[in-house]
């Protein structure tokens, strides 16, 4: 789960109006070319199921999009998750060409759309 400035107010209680000062950190992310497009990947979980969810970045943390679809499938796990080859052509084999994942050579339909499943290496983001 991303937690934004607002969340971490919530969670520490701070009152309304109240400006919450964090400390700035910075967790080095691997920077990947995707696209001509300088970018991160995060992992995150879906909230209904705790599977993998992998997010395209800038390099500055902030979100493109989810590249991942969550079809409720068993087959999806913290490590197994299918692309969306349909809004992102291409991705799982730019994730398998930088050693980030590897197919599963199954297909799951939803719709009218097939996605591909992979083994998704996070550690490697």
């Amino acid at each position: 789960m991303l937690l934004f400035r607002d969340d971490f107010a919530r969670l520490l209680n701070v009152p309304p109006g109240r400006v919450l000062a964090l400390p700035i950190t910075t967790i080095p992310m691997k920077q990947f070319n995707y696209n001509g497009e300088k970018v991160t990947l995060q992992p995150n979980q879906y909230r209904n199921n705790n599977t993998l969810a992998v997010c395209l970045c800038s390099p500055d943390g902030e979100l493109y999009n989810v590249v991942t679809v969550n079809l409720n499938s068993p087959m999806q796990s913290d490590s197994m998750a299918f692309l969306d080859e349909n809004n992102y052509p291409g991705i799982g084999n730019w994730m398998q060409e930088n050693g980030l994942a590897l197919p599963m050579y199954v297909i799951e339909r939803s719709g009218f759309c097939t996605y591909p499943l992979y083994t998704i290496f996070p550690e490697k983001f």
